[in-house]
This record gives structure tokens, sequence and C-alpha cells, in this order.
């Protein structure tokens, strides 16, 4: 085989042959997304939780700049919600990865993300950070905020 490449054995006489540096993305995300053990097993028959976790292993494989997520945790129990965001995390810390998080629940919006913006119709309502946002409306959480601006979004204007 050439240099760099290992033969990976898929069935009979059949190979697929991946560079070693995508191979071992690969085992590094199966472990940092503890699915090591689920390596043979099909999607299909995987929790929630499970399921949730391959899917974000597959998005970060090519190791994007700007991952799009779309209420990643939406489905999931509190415990694994709580998981998903701290692996999250973890990798915007690392600096490898920008994400940008849709999310109707502002709890998780204050815990995982360093700005918000609030949207309508393509146009942004509000943006900042979603620690301090609430109260410089006038908002105890980001939650009343987020509600406020749901109900009447055309009377909220950005300074």
């Amino acid at each position: 085989a050439e240099a760099g490449i290992r033969d990976i054995g898929v069935t009979g006489v059949q190979t697929c042959a991946l560079p070693i540096c995508l191979r071992e993305r690969i085992e590094a995300l199966l472990a940092d997304f503890e699915l090591t053990k689920f390596r043979n097993t099909k999607c299909g028959v995987l929790s929630s939780g499970e399921q949730t976790r391959v899917g974000l292993a597959k998005a970060l494989v090519n190791r994007p700049r700007l991952l799009l997520l779309d209420e990643p945790t939406a489905s999931l129990d509190p415990a694994t919600a709580r998981d998903i965001r701290v692996r999250i995390r973890a990798f915007v810390t690392g600096g490898e990865t920008g994400i940008l998080w849709t999310s109707h629940n502002m709890y998780e919006v204050q815990e995982v993300c360093d700005r918000v913006l609030f949207l309508s119709h393509g146009r942004i309502l509000l943006e900042g950070d979603p620690k301090r946002l609430p109260g410089e409306h006038g908002k105890a959480t980001l939650e009343d905020l987020f509600v406020a601006v749901a109900r009447e979004p055309l009377s909220v204007t950005t300074g």
C-alpha cells in the first residue's frame, strides 16, 4: 500500500483505504463521544442520545470551521443533553470549530453561547451577550426576553 494509507477490511476481498490521519480522527471522535462500542452497530438501533452523538461525530470528522446545529439536544433527556452541550463546548474551546446553534431553549443558549441573536423573518431584532442581554432590556432571564421578543418582535429595536 502507499505510504500513509492503512487498509481497513470491509468484506471478503473488498477493502476500504483511508488515510491514516482520517482513521485516527475517526478513532478519536469515537472515543470522544463514547461511541467505540457501537463501531459495528447500525444507527437505527441506537438511542436518540447515541444517534445525536454519532451525528455530531460525523459532522466534526472533517474539522469544519463552522458547524451549524439546529436544536441539537431537542429530543434528549436532560443528562444526555448536558453531556452533548459539554462535548460541543469543548470543541469550541479547543479553537477548531465555530458553532451556529439554533434553539428555543434559552437556558441552553445561555449556557453554551457567547453571543445570541434573536431573529424574525430574517431580521436581527436583538444581539449580544446572553448573560447580559436580559438585564439590558429589563428582563430577569434570557427566556423572559425571548418570550417578550417572540410576542412583539416589531416593538423591539436595536440600539
